[in-house]
């Protein structure tokens, strides 16, 4: 499970990851509530912030700027609970439900990633844990993250991870020399994200 991450948070993420959404995937192997890729699905096809703006305020919904995009986006969350929440904001944002797929991560299988995302490379990107609000071990945590770097770049060259969270347990496992690190203030906590391969 993994606290949520607020939108503007997110769609910095993906704004900083250098994602292009016209050939590459992207990936969210912790997706929880899916605020990560309904950020990049609006990011991608040019939807307006206006989309947030209730309708009493009289303004009207102005349609993607690019209404053919269709990038490729997959969400994995293997809690049970979370996933109609996943599956609602994925519907919010107009993305298609098969992009959800309830599964750990650690037990989808590159190959199968390949069969969904068919783009030569792109771009894993997430909010793991930290061990902050929800607990965890400095252990568990060093797993986790073990796992997530070597799922990751299993996909294949053309891939790369973007992770926001605490420097230690990230540069623990990652290494300290990421292509970018940037401050990000997440709640009361000041976290960084992380841009690797």
């Amino acid at each position: 499970m993994t606290a949520p991450i607020r939108e503007n948070l997110a769609a910095q993420m993906v704004a900083l990851s250098g994602w292009h959404p016209e050939r590459e995937g992207l990936i969210d192997p912790l997706a929880g509530s899916g605020t990560i890729v309904a950020e990049a699905w609006g990011w991608a096809r040019g939807v307006p912030i206006s989309r947030t703006i209730p309708a009493w305020l009289g303004r009207p919904a102005t349609a993607p700027l690019r209404p053919d995009l269709h990038p490729q986006i997959l969400a994995l969350e293997d809690d049970a609970k979370i996933r109609p929440s996943l599956l609602r904001s994925l519907k919010d944002a107009g993305l298609p439900a098969e992009c959800a797929v309830g599964a750990d991560f650690r037990s989808f299988e590159p190959s199968r990633v390949r069969e969904l995302i068919t783009t030569e490379g792109g771009i894993v990107l997430t909010n793991p844990p930290y061990g902050v609000r929800i607990e965890r071990t400095d252990d568990e945590l060093s797993e986790l993250y073990e796992d997530l770097r070597d799922w990751s770049f299993a996909l294949g060259p053309g891939w790369r991870i973007g992770l926001i969270g605490l420097p230690e347990p990230i540069e623990a496992v990652f290494g300290g020399a990421p292509k970018m690190k940037k401050p990000m203030r997440n709640g009361d906590l000041r976290t960084y994200f992380y841009l690797y391969g």
